[in-house]
């Protein structure tokens, strides 16, 4: 996937909290602490990929994050 598109970024998260609390059934950002912070998101901030996967609702990105522990 090309992340060269205006208002898309790649952030790679360690083992660990990732510190992102979303609105449920939305992917936007609600709050952030811990990596997330540390890497720059910022709240209204919204999910669309996890691992190359398209995430359209907050369940989805909840079961891709399990997966990558």
């Amino acid at each position: 996937m090309d992340f060269a598109i205006p208002g898309i970024c790649k952030l790679e998260f360690s083992m660990g909290a990732h510190g992102m609390q979303w609105k449920s059934g939305t992917t936007e950002v609600e709050r952030v602490s811990c990596q997330a912070r540390l890497l720059g998101v910022k709240p209204r901030w919204n999910i669309s990929t996890i691992n190359g996967v398209q995430i359209l609702e907050s369940h989805q990105a909840w079961n891709e994050l399990l997966k990558c522990k």
